[in-house]
């Protein structure tokens, strides 16, 4: 029995098995619809064919109006990798509970911040931005992923996109392209947290999640330093030693019919089909880590050939020698 982490996320085995469990915390100003959405976010997993499941009630811990007194925390386990629970907890938005927003961020392994899209809520959300950037001492993005939602989006005074894009940048959480960092800036999503016209409350949970298990993967907690290429996915760079490529070449048409470079791209479209299930809307890092598994492969097939096509000569000669 024993306790061991990837970065935050925290791992526990004992007897019966193993257990993963990540820390969501949905943060932004008072009356931004954080209980809202989560109590959406509960519904949808417990109604609907989603690839996660609540595992109890959502806990509230709230004044009589419905306001959030301390805080409201759920779990959902993921029916793809049952060992894994996601404990989702919300903060109290009110500027007085600050002590209590502190305690609750430690351990947190994502963020899910909730904009207050109405007009007259624009210096809440920056006097709530600026405290979790203190809280969280630089962490964001650098060891915390962190995903916007826009919410009340079907209210009318409400700003636009590119004005909170510009908030972020101005408060350091977005990137320019030559940063290491960009590929990781936050993704900006327009939200309606009610269940009867609920919009990106599941698709901005899933894409939380998605960032945590890329940092806790490939990062070991941090946000993974990994180039994107600029090229397409059937163009792979893979190194192919220049002694082997006239005898590749030559190889792959007369046996093979076919060409070296139409050969790696069936490979990856192969690769593609049995081995990745990239969404519509899948990021550069996903892509990136495909390319370098791909590589790796065929490298290690194209090594294998030219073993096989070196006379036998050559290697009875090296034994006499």
């Amino acid at each position: 029995m024993g306790t061991e982490g990837i970065g935050m996320v925290k791992i526990k085995t004992n007897d019966i098995g193993r257990k993963v469990t990540v820390k969501i915390l949905y943060w932004g100003p008072h009356k931004g619809g954080k209980t809202t959405i989560v109590e959406t976010l509960h519904r949808l997993t417990k109604e609907s064919d989603m690839d996660v499941v609540p595992t109890g009630d959502l806990q509230k811990i709230a004044f009589g109006t419905g306001a959030t007194l301390y805080f409201d925390r759920t779990t959902f386990q993921s029916l793809v990798d049952i060992s894994i629970f996601y404990e989702v907890i919300t903060v109290p938005g009110s500027e007085r509970f600050r002590p209590i927003r502190k305690k609750i961020f430690r351990d947190t392994d994502g963020i899910i911040f909730v904009f207050n899209s109405e007009k007259s809520q624009w210096n809440n959300n920056i006097k709530s931005l600026k405290e979790l950037k203190e809280i969280t001492a630089d962490s964001l993005i650098k060891n915390i992923p962190i995903v916007v939602m826009m919410n009340k989006k079907d209210l009318l005074e409400t700003v636009n996109i590119l004005e909170v894009e510009q908030l972020l940048k101005d408060e350091g959480l977005i990137f320019e392209e030559e940063h290491p960092l960009h590929i990781w800036n936050p993704k900006v999503y327009e939200t309606i947290g009610t269940f009867e016209n609920q919009k990106n409350v599941f698709r901005t949970f899933k894409e939380c999640t998605r960032r945590i298990g890329l940092y806790s993967i490939y990062g070991t907690g941090s946000a993974p330093n990994i180039q994107i290429s600029e090229k397409k996915i059937a163009r792979i760079n893979f190194t192919l030693p220049k002694r082997f490529k006239k005898e590749w070449e030559t190889f792959a048409k007369q046996t093979l019919n076919i060409s070296l470079s139409q050969m790696i791209r069936n490979a990856v479209r192969e690769y593609r089909s049995k081995y990745m299930q990239i969404e519509k809307e899948s990021s550069s890092i996903e892509m990136q880590i495909m390319e370098k598994r791909i590589e790796k492969i065929i490298n290690h097939k194209i090594e294998e050939a030219m073993e096989k096509l070196k006379p036998k000569g050559n290697k009875e000669e090296k034994k006499s020698e």
